[in-house]
């Protein structure tokens, strides 16, 4: 609904769209055997430097930058390969979801961690995580303008969510799924730190 309206709102037909999937494809892997094959598919900055600047209406990143050491480069290149008013569609884990996620697995000296600092290492992966305010301030310096935030699965999650544990999703019958992703709809613009 909020891509739908963005689109009505700049009147774009045919908006050209690159996702994370597409961005491997198109640009790092020859053939879909060769990306399938790939055990860690990241977006890395070489990746999107073979991007023509100012290429896509709509630039969709999710579940991938918050792993990267070099975090701020890649979302500097994927700003440089949006076009101007164009919309960059970027997923996150809050700070809070990382401190919940260790607490759930009581793994306190790791939740200390995250609430002092902005990244780290975990045992397999780096990670990055933030506040809302502090995305924001790190987005603004790039001269993003109209940032908003969401909070995605605020009361629901995914199994292994810490946020999961509070209504089971995959226990619940359809309507009451339809009822709680209604209530996460209007809960994600106040709480984009829980998701």
């Amino acid at each position: 609904q909020i891509i739908g309206n963005y689109w009505k709102d700049r009147h774009f037909n045919n908006p050209s769209i690159l996702s994370n999937r597409d961005i491997h494809r198109r640009y790092k892997y020859k053939t879909d055997d060769e990306y399938k094959k790939k055990e860690h598919r990241r977006v890395t900055t070489w990746v999107l430097k073979k991007i023509k600047s100012e290429m896509y209406d709509c630039v969709i990143c999710t579940e991938v930058t918050y792993m990267l050491r070099e975090y701020n480069e890649v979302i500097k290149e994927l700003v440089r390969i949006l076009k101007t008013n164009g919309l960059l569609i970027l997923s996150v884990r809050s700070k809070l979801f990382y401190v919940l996620h260790q607490l759930m697995h009581k793994q306190y000296e790791k939740a200390l961690l995250v609430a002092s600092q902005q990244n780290g290492q975990s045992v397999k992966w780096f990670f990055n995580w933030y506040t809302k305010q502090e995305l924001l301030d790190r987005l603004s310096l790039l001269n993003i303008t109209d940032l908003r935030c969401y909070g995605i699965g605020v009361c629901s999650g995914i199994e292994g969510d810490p946020q999961a544990l509070f209504c089971r999703p995959s226990l619940l019958s359809e309507d009451e799924k339809d009822k709680l992703y209604e209530i996460e709809f209007k809960l994600a613009p106040l709480y984009p730190d829980f998701g």
